[in-house]
């Protein structure tokens, strides 16, 4: 079913209709109605539109339909390629920069015919509009690539939570997107266990000649899910846990693949983050918990 065009999209369209109509003078009116993407009703009753517009009421439009083919005389005053909206341009300049930053620069041709059309629209809003993506082109086609070839990459990532910014060796996995964020699954050297990254935090990639291992790509099964509870800031359980999911009353549940990092973690949250099962894990985070509390008497 045609969708039906608002009083304004009509308007535009009988402004294109002239000029389109005098270069291709005897076009089919099933041949038009396809170029301009309505049914041949529709286009009829445009053309019926057009034929009583003009300068004057004295001097109107001639147009000529009744043979199933269209041709136009005397509109010379709207024989105008309709120029694009502000809008238009602006929609136009960023999705080009988007594309622009998504191409391999080895893909001059198209970088090429990029900055083409912005040339052809040639318009001053050039100089006050950029757009920048939320993750660099070159950072996806280096993931891509270790992915496809299992090499090791280098990365340098910025961790919100923790407001820092380090340097990492990680074994790609996969990528994901949970709740419209894209994720990077892989096998961090330093954390020395599998971590989730946002794509959009890692401000540098760079592609290692070295081989990914295949222990550092371990798809099966995490070793364990845990429910935990949440004291202090959510933000700051996201960013270390990366995937986590709603349980019983206030609690939630995470899948870990090692459980020295996990003991890790929960002592560094200072409370922020309580274990409520397995108990046998509960019980050993106590146990490390009053160890590490010792020290300090």
């Amino acid at each position: 079913m045609t969708k039906r065009a608002n009083p304004v999209e009509k308007a535009a369209r009988l402004l294109d209709l002239v000029p389109f109509i005098y270069s291709h003078q005897g076009i089919s009116v099933s041949d038009l109605a396809f170029e301009f993407s309505i049914t041949s009703e529709e286009l009829l009753k445009d053309l019926n539109a057009l034929w009583m517009c003009g300068e004057t009421r004295f001097d109107l439009i001639e147009l000529e339909f009744e043979s199933g083919f269209v041709n136009i005389r005397n509109a010379e005053a709207l024989n105008v390629v309709r120029s694009l909206s502000v809008q238009e341009v602006t929609a136009i300049l960023f999705g080009l920069d988007l594309l622009r930053e998504s191409i391999s620069v080895e893909r001059v041709d198209l970088l090429s015919d990029i900055e083409a059309i912005k040339k052809l629209i040639g318009t001053p809003l050039q100089r006050s509009i950029a757009s920048e993506p939320k993750i660099a082109g070159d950072i996806i086609l280096a993931i891509d690539e270790t992915l496809r070839n299992r090499q090791k990459l280098h990365i340098t990532y910025h961790s919100v939570a923790e407001d820092l910014t380090s340097e990492r060796v990680i074994h790609p996995i996969e990528r994901r997107v949970e709740n419209g964020v894209e994720f990077l699954l892989a096998f961090c050297e330093s954390a020395n266990g599998v971590r989730n990254f946002r794509l959009d935090r890692i401000q540098s990639a760079r592609i290692s000649q070295v081989p990914s291992s295949q222990i550092a790509r371990p798809h099966a099964s995490p070793v364990a899910q845990v429910r935990i509870k949440i004291h202090g800031d959510l933000r700051q359980v996201f960013e270390t846990f990366g995937k986590i999911a709603s349980a019983a009353g206030n609690t939630y549940t995470v899948e870990i693949y090692n459980q020295s990092w996990l003991i890790r973690e929960v002592l560094a949250s200072a409370g922020a983050i309580e274990v409520v099962e397995p108990s046998s894990l509960r019980a050993e985070i106590a146990r490390q918990a009053t160890l590490v509390a010792a020290q300090y008497r």
